[in-house]
C-alpha cells in the first residue's frame, strides 16, 4: 500500500469512527482544560535537554536497568506513552512526562506519581484524565478541516501537535518543537515477531489472565501477534510484522526525520530506519550520556 493512501485511509477512519466520541470528550474535559491550560509552560522545561521517549514495545523490557540510569542524569527528560507508564513505575522509573491521546476508557492511571506531568490530547477520555493525580497540560492536533470545531471548543491557545497516528509520533512532534538537544526512542518497535507489548501493560496482564497448561505465555502472545499481522516489514534484523496504524507511524516518522536538522537516535527493535536516523543499542546511547556527564 502506498504511503499517501495509507495516511488517507487512517485519517478518514478517525473521522468516521471517532469524531462523535471526540466531541463528547472535549466537552467533558473543558473544566480540566480551563484549569490546567496548554503547552506554553512545557517548552522551556524541554529546551536544551536530551529527551528520551519510551513506548510500550516489548524490546524495552531488556533495557530497564539502563533506562533507570539514563534518566538519573540531570539533563535527561523522559516522556513515556500512557500504556508504558504503570510498567515503568513498577520498575522504579518515574517519567518526567506521560503523554496520552487515548479517547476510550483504559486503566492507565490507576496508580500515578504526583511528580510526573501528563500531556493530554484535548479529546482524551475524561474517565482516564480524572484518575490522574498530578499536573497536566492539553494540546490539539495539527489537523484542520472537520477538526477545527473541536479545537475551537478546546481552546486554540493550547498549542498544536502533529500526529502520525500514534501517541509516540505526537510526543516526537512536541519534543522537536521545544528546541531539544537530542532525541532518543526506546520501545517504539512499530513491528513485532513473537511478542507485542512490554511486560506489565494492561494488555499483557489481560493475556496473563488467560494462561493455562494448554495456553502458555508464549502461545497466548503468539496468538495475539498472528491476529494483528497485516504487513511484513523487512529489516536488517529479519522480517517483522505490523498493522496499518504502526506502519503509518513508521512511514510518518521516517519522512519527518528525512527532512529534519536533528537526527533521531533509535533504540527500538526494529523501530524506524532511514535518513537522519541512527539505529543503536540503548547501551551505546547510555555510554554517550555517561561520557558527556
Amino acid at each position: 500500500m502506498e504511503r499517501a493512501e495509507l495516511f488517507k485511509k487512517l485519517n478518514e477512519g478517525i473521522i468516521d469512527e471517532r469524531f462523535h466520541l471526540f466531541k463528547n470528550n472535549v466537552v467533558k474535559n473543558k473544566s480540566l482544560i480551563d484549569k490546567f491550560g496548554g503547552l506554553r509552560d512545557i517548552v522551556p522545561i524541554l529546551r536544551g535537554k536530551d529527551v528520551i521517549i519510551a513506548g510500550a514495545g516489548s524490546s524495552i523490557d531488556r533495557e530497564m536497568d539502563l533506562l533507570r540510569e539514563a534518566v538519573s542524569f540531570s539533563d535527561v527528560m523522559l516522556i513515556c506513552a500512557d500504556m508504558s507508564y504503570l510498567p515503568l513505575l513498577k520498575r522504579y522509573i518515574v517519567p518526567d512526562f506521560v503523554i496520552t491521546c487515548e479517547t476510550s476508557p483504559n486503566d492507565y492511571f490507576s496508580v500515578s506519581d504526583f511528580s510526573s506531568h501528563l500531556l493530554a490530547f484535548s479529546c482524551s477520555s475524561n474517565c482516564n484524565l480524572r484518575r490522574w493525580k498530578g499536573r497536566m497540560s492539553f494540546y490539539n492536533w495539527m489537523m484542520k478541516g472537520e477538526y477545527e470545531s473541536l479545537w475551537a471548543k478546546a481552546g486554540i491557545g493550547l498549542g498544536y501537535v502533529s500526529t502520525g497516528s500514534t501517541v509516540i509520533s505526537q510526543a516526537v512532534s512536541l519534543a522537536l518543537g521545544c528546541g531539544i538537544k537530542s532525541l532518543a526512542l526506546i520501545g517504539n518497535d512499530l513491528a513485532y515477531k513473537d511478542s507485542y507489548y512490554m511486560k506489565g501493560t494492561f494488555r499483557s496482564m489481560k493475556d496473563e489472565s488467560n494462561y493455562s497448561r494448554f495456553a502458555t505465555c508464549d502461545s497466548v502472545s503468539m496468538s495475539y501477534v498472528r491476529r494483528a499481522r497485516q504487513f511484513v516489514v523487512k529489516t536488517p534484523l529479519g522480517d517483522f510484522y505490523s498493522h496499518n496504524q504502526f506502519l503509518a507511524a513508521k512511514y510518518w516518522l521516517e519522512d519527518l526525520f528525512s527532512k529534519s536538522n536533528l537526527s533521531l537516535i533509535e533504540c527500538s527493535i526494529p523501530g524506524c530506519r532511514g535518513t537522519n536516523i541512527i539505529n543503536v543499542r540503548f547501551e551505546k546511547y547510555l555510554k554517550y550520556l555517561r561520557e558527556r556527564a
